[in-house]
């Protein structure tokens, strides 16, 4: 396990890779720890309170949306007439078979 670096700090933990060191192109806001958007507490607050509404928002749509698609497969299953079938060859023209055995076409 040559390519595993002991952590000094913590003995029984491994540093998986080695950290680089910060960018040293001036006009590059890459990995520098004190460039302007890794230091601004008011926008981070407000990127994570947006966040967090966010995640709100959005689980409360997925429940909303949970209980309609239930509805929806409750009134397929329970509100359908199966009896009628109907035959639809991709025209405009459309034969139904009632329940009683008639023959009826839909325009």
């Amino acid at each position: 396990m040559s390519f595993f670096n002991k952590n000094k700090a913590d003995t029984d933990r491994f540093v998986l890779y080695k950290p680089e060191p910060p960018n040293t192109d001036i006009h590059s806001k890459w990995r520098k720890p004190s460039s302007s958007y890794l230091e601004n507490k008011r926008a981070k607050t407000q990127q994570l309170s947006i966040l967090k509404t966010l995640i709100k928002l959005s689980s409360v749509l997925n429940v909303a949306l949970g209980i309609c698609v239930f509805c929806a497969l409750i009134m397929l299953v329970f509100f359908t007439d199966y009896e009628r079938i109907v035959f639809d060859d991709g025209t405009y023209l459309s034969c139904i078979i009632e329940p009683d055995g008639s023959i009826v076409t839909e325009y």
